[in-house]
């Protein structure tokens, strides 16, 4: 009786340990399947936007964290829902937002943001196709961090009355006569999404925990059949020195199960102001190495399309993902194709994922510099963090090189979302050159910073919506006319 007893509580706790393991490390929003993400959908899909739905790493213990793989992750349930009540549990990090969205069949949308950052305050939202606020109304509302807190939407008439934390804080007008996407958009930091109940006035409820039970428990009866069986035999019919054996693995494998759930299951991050620096320098160097190849077939894919061209392109925009538009819905989207439809320019957009400024220039000065534009716009900044050695170099080369051929060069600083950081070093490299060499030098910071709250601006620390994009070629055309 009692090695029955003992079996069997080993095979509980290796089941449950293995449950935890497996389940953890495999499930994901694809396989919960309920989910659309808006980023994974674009024409041109922001870096690793497949990651936050097929990786692991999205969604653990019950929790969806919008701020994990580059953060500002926007997704949308699968169905509309003419909802009755919408209730949501979540919780916010430090300097972080939470924007629970209502999306009709026109792609405007009314959102609720729930914030602790200065920046991006508790509002009410109206917020138009390509992400700009058409109205904001300011809620006297911060809420503290790390604490679960509970918002519910209950219709009434054509309106939802919105009570948070069991007060109410205002009313969504004019929203509940139609069926609507319901989603949920985070920010820059962590904010995760818990339990999501939805009534619907069809008398359809909708939960979400992002919790696979059904495969879990599954898993788990596997798993105490297979190790009860495995266990009991060992106890039964050899020596009692693996006793230890067994001793040692169980508490292996449970302590392994304790720590990774309270201290290693950490929500990918790419936080690049607590990344040390000879680490950052050392993985864009190694990544740098390994697109050498993929540069090389850009260019001389632009070096055919101008080969092509009748007439001589006047507007050369070389930089890397930001110029190439990666982010947007669409190629109309984009700053680029916006501007030079503004001046009715003669223009190409050359930039090219991922590059920067060292690994562009040769490549410049022996397939494209013989086209001989009348100006070149050079955008870069960000890939180079912490190459600043190089990256001076590299545009001083450009200039130079351009310098010779009867070329104008204009610099332009490449804006970053402030809420992570912007890259100082290499914007004074800019400016230094720029009036060395006697440059127009174009800050598109300072705009990006004074509309920092007129709408959606970001998918990442550099990738902008198609929102962005429209502030960016605005601001592009009276900063340079």
């Amino acid at each position: 009786m009692k090695k029955n007893i003992s079996a069997l509580i080993y095979a509980l706790i290796l089941s449950a340990s293995s449950t935890y393991f497996i389940n953890s490390k495999s499930y994901n929003l694809e396989k919960n399947g309920n989910w659309t993400s808006v980023k994974q959908n674009l024409e041109f899909p922001p870096m690793q936007s497949d990651s936050f739905v097929k990786e692991p790493f999205s969604i653990k213990h019950g929790l969806l964290n919008l701020g994990s793989w580059h953060g500002y992750q926007e997704v949308y349930l699968k169905r509309e829902y003419q909802a009755k009540k919408i209730e949501v549990s979540f919780e916010l990090e430090d300097n972080s937002h939470l924007i629970l969205l209502l999306k009709d069949k026109s792609g405007l949308r009314w959102g609720l943001r729930l914030s602790n950052n200065s920046h991006h305050p508790s509002s009410l939202l109206r917020i138009n196709e390509i992400g700009k606020f058409t109205e904001k109304v300011l809620l006297n509302i911060v809420l503290p961090s790390e604490v679960t807190h509970k918002v519910s939407f209950i219709k009434n008439d054509f309106d939802y009355k919105l009570i948070l934390n069991g007060s109410e804080i205002g009313v969504g007008k004019d929203l509940a006569k139609q069926a609507l996407k319901i989603g949920f958009r985070g920010s820059s930091r962590y904010s995760y999404l818990k339990n999501l109940i939805i009534e619907d006035q069809s008398d359809l409820t909708f939960i979400e925990d992002f919790y696979d039970w059904s495969r879990a428990w599954l898993i788990f009866l596997t798993s105490l059949g297979l190790f009860g069986l495995g266990i009991y035999a060992l106890i039964k019919y050899f020596s009692p020195r693996l006793y230890v054996l067994l001793n040692t693995a169980t508490l292996c494998l449970s302590a392994g199960a304790f720590a990774d759930y309270y201290y290693f299951s950490k929500f990918y991050s790419i936080d690049v102001n607590i990344l040390g620096e000879a680490q950052i320098a050392a993985a864009e160097d190694e990544r740098q190495r390994g697109l050498q190849y993929f540069y090389k077939e850009q260019v001389l894919h632009f070096k055919e399309i101008l080969n092509r061209k009748e007439e001589r392109v006047n507007n050369f925009f070389i930089g890397s993902s930001q110029t190439w538009g990666e982010g947007t819905s669409s190629k109309s989207s984009q700053w680029v194709t916006r501007y030079c439809e503004a001046i009715k320019g003669s223009c190409i957009n050359l930039g090219i994922k991922a590059i920067t400024a060292d690994s562009y220039f040769p490549r410049y000065k022996d397939h494209l510099v013989s086209f001989k534009p009348k100006r070149v716009f050079l955008i870069f900044s960000t890939n180079d963090f912490k190459r600043e050695s190089r990256f001076k170099d590299a545009i001083n080369d450009f200039i130079v090189l351009n310098n010779q051929n009867n070329i104008e060069t204009i610099l332009v600083l490449e804006p970053n979302d402030p809420d992570y950081r912007s890259y100082i070093e290499n914007h004074e490299i800019l400016r230094e050159l720029g009036k060395k060499h006697s440059k127009l030098t174009i800050d598109m910071v300072k705009p990006f910073m004074e509309n920092r709250d007129t709408g959606l601006l970001w998918w990442d620390f550099v990738h902008l919506t198609d929102y962005g994009h429209e502030v960016f070629a605005k601001e592009f055309i009276k900063a340079f006319n």
